[in-house]
This record gives structure tokens, C-alpha cells and sequence, in this order.
């Protein structure tokens, strides 16, 4: 999160405007191996999209799946 917040205040120090797309995207697996993972859906702000994981973690389980995650992240942003 820090090297976030580092990335928007040097962008804003040089007058770059940049909008920023989240995405809400969800992991399945079966097991430890055997992951799939497909966006949901795009936001133009933050809490659209922690409020739509809030909902989409409340659905019941379709299929065999032995773990689902839902996640937010920054569209085209590399994972850490």
C-alpha cells in the first residue's frame, strides 16, 4: 500500500492525471494445484468495489470448488 500511495503523490507532484479502474475478480480452486481466475466486474471507485465483494462473499458456493476468493485490484497492475 505504501508503494501505492508513493506512486500517486509523484504523479500528482508532476500534474499527470490518472484515472484509476478497479477490478473485481474471483479465484476459484479445487485444490492447491487447479486455480481459475475471471474479473467480475470494473469500478471507478474503490468502495463500488468493496461493497460489491461484500456481496458477491455472501452468495452460496456453486460447484465443487474447494476454496473461492473475491479480490480488488488495480486494473493492469502487477501483483506483488
Amino acid at each position: 500500500m505504501a508503494q501505492e500511495t508513493t506512486w500517486l503523490l509523484q504523479t500528482a507532484r508532476l500534474g499527470i492525471s490518472m484515472n484509476i479502474i478497479w477490478s473485481l475478480i474471483v479465484i476459484a480452486c479445487m485444490d492447491s494445484q487447479s486455480c481459475v481466475k475471471q474479473d467480475i466486474q470494473w469500478f471507478e471507485e474503490k468502495y463500488q468495489c468493496v461493497a460489491m465483494k461484500a456481496l458477491h462473499e455472501e452468495l452460496p458456493v456453486d460447484g465443487d470448488w474447494k476454496t473461492i476468493d473475491y479480490k480488488c485490484t488495480i486494473v493492469g497492475a502487477k501483483e506483488a
